[in-house]
């Protein structure tokens, strides 16, 4: 028999740990006892997000590992936190920190302190953060929470966007209200066909089954330098209207706001701005506070947290599908377009169209510090990447993440659109392609929830046939191997994830196979970071 949904199981998780600073096996039996369920599905469910402490803490680093972080040496950050850190304290690799950060960057947290930053890190600085947590003294480092996300910027020096020009003074259209509201709800295409490729879509009301919950993620499917956490926290008031429109448009009784657990502000803004904004709309609002880092694909992620699922349950019911079929009962909605959607609705004669696909992108990498980017229509990667001329150091290859993943060159640039992607790295000639794709493997193997067995082995034996060909252990077939590893595995999965974790591999083994053969027979890396046949490691669990 399925087991029942628990959607209180992560509030009361949160609650213990804001009590006590962790969940241990006393937490676990308590909250076991008041939903009557086994102590082992709490467990399990608690073990599945590294944010949640399990047990006591001097203090956590979480070392982000992002794309741009892990570019800029992030694992050598992490590995010598590991060797150096002082008696309790936690040290854990992070998929990536919300907040904008010079990489490579740490979170530190400590009971009752809150978070900070620690970003820019270099071998000195890491001296210098060992010492003080060992004096207690961590006065040198920001509070996370008095970060602010950077200026809004156009890539070609176009007039911005009516929702980036409105940040300063935090005002909506004109049109905004409960009429429109009513308007929206009575004739939905004009929201549905703005977010059409979404997790909201006309399909809802096509089939006479609205989602009876409408679910904005202010942390959205990118991590790392989030642009939907940059959005919620420039505009609050106008996340909360734009998703209170795509509530109206796709029929849903109830707005849900998905806010980081570890973020109260992000939940104070969101909170002010909902209190002012849905009261006599007709439409019910509320706040879900859960994990950032889920490992699975972002919608069923999200599902399976608010619904106190197994990730690897939520894969096997939602699959390929995704929530939209899987689960009427939810639609997901990325707070970056919940943003734009009030003005989307406000100007649509044709001259004034010409605005309605900007949107956010997050630009890293080559050791600068990150930018947040209005892309206008038409622009692509080509526009971003000539703007970058004269700026220092040569781009060897451009990752491209979002809900999907691709790896490019330069001279493919022109033909790579920007659609769906939030976030840029850039990659400069000292990376070495064969060790990137490394990273990228065990990135996919912790992306991943281990729900099936392509998902649970096919990143981890991709690792492995790197190892060995950055190692010089390897010749042409084991090249063929990874090749076909890559192509296929994706598909048995139960989700997409995997293949949207595993493709840009591919992309490093197709764009730079003259590296992998370098490292394979020579043991020579062709970038010149690695010494020969270098040791390679994952960390992947």
């Amino acid at each position: 028999m399925q087991a029942p949904p628990q959607p209180e199981l992560m509030r009361l998780i949160l609650d213990k740990i804001k009590a006590k600073g962790y969940v241990g096996e006393k937490e676990v039996e308590g909250i076991a006892s008041r939903l009557r369920i086994p102590s082992s599905r709490v467990f399990g469910f608690i073990s599945q997000f590294d944010e949640l402490p399990q047990r006591p803490y001097r203090a956590r680093i979480r070392v982000c590992t992002g794309p741009a972080c892990a570019d800029a040496g992030a694992w050598a950050i992490l590995e010598d936190l590991n060797k150096r850190a002082p008696s309790g304290v936690e040290i854990l690799a992070d998929p990536g920190i919300l907040r904008w950060h010079s990489p490579p960057a740490a979170c530190i947290e400590t009971p009752g302190d809150g978070a900070r930053l620690a970003e820019g890190l270099g071998p000195d600085d890491t001296t210098a953060l060992v010492a003080a947590l060992t004096n207690g003294d961590l006065s040198a480092y920001k509070p996370m929470k008095d970060i602010s996300p950077p200026r809004v910027e156009a890539v070609d020096g176009r007039e911005p966007a009516p929702w980036t020009a409105a940040v300063e003074e935090g005002t909506l259209p004109d049109s905004w209200g409960p009429d429109l509201i009513r308007r929206v709800s009575e004739q939905p295409e004009g929201v549905i066909r703005r977010i059409v490729g979404n997790a909201v879509q006309g399909e809802y009301r096509d089939r006479g089954r609205p989602p009876p919950v409408l679910l904005c993620d202010s942390a959205g499917p990118g991590v790392e330098n989030s642009v939907s956490f940059a959005a919620s926290l420039l505009h609050p008031r106008a996340v909360v209207a734009g998703s209170a429109l795509a509530a109206a448009a796709c029929g849903a009784r109830k707005l849900v706001f998905y806010v980081p657990c570890s973020e109260a502000e992000a939940e104070e803004v969101l909170a002010s701005a909902a209190s002012e904004l849905l009261s006599g709309v007709g439409i019910k609002h509320a706040f879900f506070r859960g994990p950032v880092g889920i490992p699975c694909a972002w919608d069923i992620g999200r599902a399976a947290v608010t619904s106190g699922m197994m990730l690897w349950r939520a894969a096997s019911l939602y699959g390929w599908k995704g929530t939209r079929d899987g689960d009427p009962s939810l639609a997901v909605l990325d707070a970056e377009l919940a943003w734009r959607l009030p003005w989307m609705l406000e100007k649509r004669s044709a001259k004034e169209e010409g605005w309605e696909g900007n949107r956010l992108i997050s630009l890293a990498g080559m050791d600068a510090k990150p930018r947040l980017l209005e892309i206008q229509p038409g622009v692509g990667l080509q526009d971003i990447l000539d703007g970058m001329q004269g700026s220092g150091g040569e781009i060897k290859a451009v990752y491209l993440g979002g809900i999907t993943a691709s790896v490019t060159t330069p001279l493919l640039a022109g033909r790579e659109s920007l659609e769906d992607v939030g976030e840029i790295v850039l990659l400069d000639g000292l990376t070495c392609m064969p060790r990137w794709a490394l990273y990228l493997a065990w990135f996919a193997e912790r992306a991943c929830c281990g729900g099936c067995v392509p998902g649970r082995t096919a990143p981890a034996a991709a690792a492995r046939l790197i190892q060995r060909i950055l190692r010089a252990e390897a010749g042409e077939e084991t090249m063929e191997d990874l090749g076909a590893l890559l192509t296929d595995a994706g598909g048995l999965a139960l989700c997409p994830r995997l293949s949207q974790r595993l493709n840009p591999i591919l992309d490093c083994l197709r764009g730079f196979g003259d590296e992998f053969r370098a490292h394979a027979r020579e043991g020579a890396c062709v970038a010149g970071s690695c010494s020969p046949a270098a040791e390679a490691v994952t960390h992947g669990g």
